[in-house]
């Protein structure tokens, strides 16, 4: 015979006895004066002999029923504990079996290892902390454009953190993305208190899953009470947690998502006192997702422009600034770039010959279509995902007339019917920042 616990049910099932507990205690409550304090119905020494014979079984009752809700209360107590018990065997049970998988895997692939002799810092220096993204604990290799790029201190610092997710990471450990998230926080933070400690001003860089792992720094500090405004500024890129587009930010509630264990509805505070700047690049499907889940076409643009999310590899990238809600008075600066071709249309223009004019001829168009997946709120405003609200039709209407001429001019271009000049230089073949769709 197998058994099986749903713990959900367990606890609904606790939920359910206490309100009956309740219901039954009521009931003997309402009860107790009827059955114990039975007025005698004469004068007479048989009258008041039955009165307190029903007096006597009241009480009785009364006390037995005392007892019964005490037992009801500690198996509804018993109960609860149980589904919680189970809850977390089942977690432990599943990361031992995380573990165990791992480790055979770990026979056939190379496990990176934390490094045993971290870089010497002196004291009094401006200091940078690179922190990687997922599967890449080491990012040595993009260390130098890193620096250039985002303009880290002179002194810097690759800080290993684990930028594990099982089980899509099998070959660096069995840790989960909030295991990773936390382990690598933890790590940063020490970090963080290690440089401080010697005098130093600290700049922090993380990209992807180490902006997360900035974003629980960041939250961590202020539930200290912001330490060191001064002394420590951070850096996020392909920030998940991006409050306006960060895909974990999109969902407008806590949620821990089984197996994956990644707890979605994370937002990186838009309230810290901490000098912070967020990069975005447009189409980025983890830090800028489509608003609206139902616009296919802007959802496949995103998912496709998976390469959007490089920040590390491409030099020559211009950042703009997004516009903040009035009166705003946070620290963080929010900056995107915008991407100049539809990765949509990536794969065509990929076609020899004939791929590029096909993509130019379908590109003005198919971008206002995309960006009528994205709102028009501001960069520190948290935002949710939605349905579509408030389209300005006369403005899309225009702008795919506008597109249609556009995407046959630049056809025409590539394909060496008409001169250079006829090539599209404003929106829809070009992106903009807010082109008023909405």
């Amino acid at each position: 015979m197998t058994l099986s616990i749903t713990p959900d049910l367990v606890t609904d099932a606790a939920g359910s006895l206490s309100r009956i507990g309740d219901m039954v205690s009521e009931a003997t409550g309402s009860a107790h004066a009827a059955t114990t304090a039975i007025l005698p119905a004469g004068t007479d020494e048989v009258s008041a002999a039955l009165t307190e014979l029903f007096n006597g079984h009241g009480l009785g009752f009364q006390s037995i029923a005392a007892q019964a809700e005490t037992f009801h209360a500690q198996f509804v107590q018993n109960l609860s504990h149980a589904a919680t018990d189970y809850s977390a065997t089942d977690v432990n049970a599943g990361q031992v079996l995380r573990d165990a998988v791992t480790k055979v895997e770990q026979l056939f692939v190379k496990v990176k290892t934390v490094p045993t002799t971290p870089p010497t810092v002196p004291s009094n220096s401006p200091v940078g902390i690179y922190v990687g993204g997922t599967t890449n604990p080491f990012p040595t290799d993009t260390f130098p454009f890193v620096k250039a790029m985002y303009n880290l201190p002179q002194i810097s610092s690759v800080l290993f953190t684990p930028e594990q997710l099982w089980p899509a990471t099998p070959f660096l450990g069995g840790l989960s993305l909030n295991q990773s998230v936390a382990q690598g926080a933890s790590l940063l933070h020490g970090e963080i208190l290690t440089q401080w400690a010697s005098g130093n001003d600290v700049t922090v860089f993380g990209v992807s899953q180490g902006a997360l792992v900035e974003t629980a720094a960041i939250q961590q500090l202020m539930a200290a009470g912001s330490p060191n405004v001064a002394n420590l500024h951070f850096i996020l890129a392909g920030d998940p947690a991006n409050p306006n587009g960060g895909f974990f930010a999109r969902f407008p509630f806590q949620w821990n998502v089984p197996i994956l264990d990644a707890h979605l509805g994370t937002i990186t505070p838009p309230n810290s006192q901490y000098q912070t700047t967020i990069y975005t690049n447009q189409y980025d499907p983890v830090s800028n997702f489509p608003q609206n889940p139902l616009n296919v076409i802007s959802d496949a643009n995103s998912l496709i422009g998976w390469t959007q999310h490089s920040y590390t590899t491409v030099p020559g990238r211009i950042y703009i600034p997004e516009p903040t809600s009035p009166g705003y008075t946070g620290n963080t600066t929010y900056l995107i770039n915008l991407d100049n071709q539809l990765p949509l249309l990536n794969p065509i223009r990929n076609i020899p010959a004939i791929g590029t004019p096909i993509a130019d001829l379908l590109q003005p168009d198919l971008r206002v279509i995309a960006d009528m997946g994205y709102g028009e709120g501001y960069a520190n405003v948290p935002t949710h995902f939605s349905l579509p609200q408030h389209t300005n039709w006369g403005v899309v209407t225009h702008d795919l007339a506008t597109g249609a001429q556009q995407g046959v001019d630049a056809a025409g271009v590539d394909l060496g019917l008409l001169g250079p000049q006829y090539f599209p230089n404003a929106y829809p073949y070009l992106p903009v920042l807010d082109p008023g769709l909405h």
